[in-house]
């Protein structure tokens, strides 16, 4: 069946597929689980992901539309085939961010491989365009990655340290080295070479700015932590992130382009103001997500809202478009921030379960509750029901639901430190 492209930035059916596989990848991971009850996580994640290389170099290799040229049409409009290909793949790749982080935790490789592939998936769904390069880098991406798990399944089903298991390993490293060192260069000066968009595409002052932001936020975090050498990892992250809360909830607010309707106009090209406020708060994610890689507790909520955060930001400013709600998002995100840090900063100082710690607790409690859970599903619903692009809509509405889950969260533990906080002074009285 032909499917036929216009306008939009992905279609319905793509969206579709997108669902359906998240669910199906999943549903396969259960089965395995099921049918290999004594084997490992990591054997039944192996054996879905191997499943999809062969099934994405299958897409990839039926989508190509000229085998004496596999890469071309170069720069030109992404065929239904080449668009179905890529959704199946960024399923996938949701699927293994959640399934990996419950199985094994956090690995900052593999989790940066899963955002850049998203991302550049995403954006060559966005953009309808870069079809070729786009299957091309999938097909070269997986093609050894069936021998890469096979390695592993093989020392679970004790094969280890054999003749099998070396062999497997030399033909994994021969298809790899090829396919990445031979097909993924060429690959790469091709698509640099065409006239193709950026996978964000800005203006140069945006990309200036990012990649000063990151210069930026990171010296500042070594700042910190030269001046404040006694003090944790943590303590200098959350000093730099109150830092950029208060940057950009000033940032955002002097972009408003009308107070008594401030969310407004909608769907309409930013402004340079609102590329910069996005712009600053894009370097110091980038900055923040690989800053807290480096910590001892990476936490997968905090991992998923940068993920969220950046993939939204990002395509803000590609697209140059709906700058008011962006920045209103970035408001209504931050403006609860400083109160969030200044909690554990006042128990690394020695304040922890004081009053002025709980103050600060319900102080926080009630910002966040007001922004997130009255500002933000007004903005959610403005953003969705105004002519924005798909994409925008869906980080939109992926934000608003980290908000509930971390409104769910935070109420937990007002309710907990109040009646706590009543019960210790119910039994001092009791005492005295």
């Amino acid at each position: 069946m032909v499917v036929s492209f216009d306008d939009q930035l992905m279609e319905d059916y793509l969206i579709n597929i997108i669902v359906f596989g998240v669910i199906s990848w999943t549903t396969l991971f259960l089965l395995a689980r099921r049918i290999f009850q004594k084997r490992s996580f990591d054997f039944c994640n192996r054996l879905v992901s191997t499943t999809h290389a062969i099934v994405g170099v299958t897409l990839a290799s039926l989508s190509v539309q000229d085998w004496s040229n596999p890469v071309s049409p170069l720069a030109s409009k992404s065929s239904p085939q080449q668009m179905r290909t890529l959704a199946v793949s960024i399923a996938y790749l949701i699927y293994d961010l959640v399934c990996s982080t419950i199985g094994n935790g956090v690995k900052i490789d593999n989790s940066v491989h899963h955002l850049v592939c998203i991302v550049g998936g995403c954006a060559g769904l966005s953009y309808q365009r870069c079809g070729t390069e786009m299957v091309a880098a999938l097909w070269i991406t997986e093609i050894s990655t069936p021998l890469l798990h096979l390695r592993e399944i093989l020392k679970e089903l004790g094969y280890k340290d054999t003749d099998l298991n070396l062999a497997v390993d030399i033909l994994f490293a021969a298809v790899f080295s090829c396919a990445r060192m031979i097909g993924g260069p060429y690959l790469t000066y091709v698509t640099l070479t065409a006239d193709n968009p950026l996978v964000i595409k800005m203006e140069d002052y945006v990309i200036n700015i990012l990649v000063f932001g990151v210069i930026s936020w990171t010296t500042l975090f070594l700042l910190a932590r030269r001046l404040f050498q006694n003090r944790s990892f943590d303590f200098c992250n959350r000093l730099v992130s109150t830092t950029h809360a208060i940057v950009a909830v000033v940032l955002a607010s002097l972009s408003v382009q009308n107070w008594s309707s401030p969310v407004s106009p909608l769907a309409s090209k930013s402004s340079p103001q609102q590329m910069q406020a996005m712009a600053v708060s894009v370097a110091y994610l980038i900055y923040d997500l690989v800053c807290s890689s480096f910590d001892k507790d990476v936490k997968i909520d905090n991992a998923i809202h940068h993920l969220v955060s950046i993939v939204g930001l990002g395509a803000g400013l590609s697209y140059q478009r709906c700058g008011s709600e962006m920045v209103a998002a970035l408001w209504i995100t931050e403006i609860s921030s400083p109160f969030l840090h200044l909690r554990e900063l006042l128990k690394e100082l020695g304040y922890r379960d004081t009053d002025l710690n709980l103050a600060v607790d319900v102080l926080f409690a009630t910002v966040f509750t007001c922004a997130r859970m009255i500002g933000g599903p007004y903005l959610t619903y403005v953003t969705l029901s105004a002519n924005n692009p798909l994409l925008i809509k869906a980080m939109a509405f992926g934000l608003q639901l980290v908000s509930v889950f971390w409104f769910y969260k935070i109420a937990r533990m007002v309710m907990y430190k109040v009646s706590r906080r009543a019960s210790s002074t119910a039994k001092k009285i009791h005492s005295s």
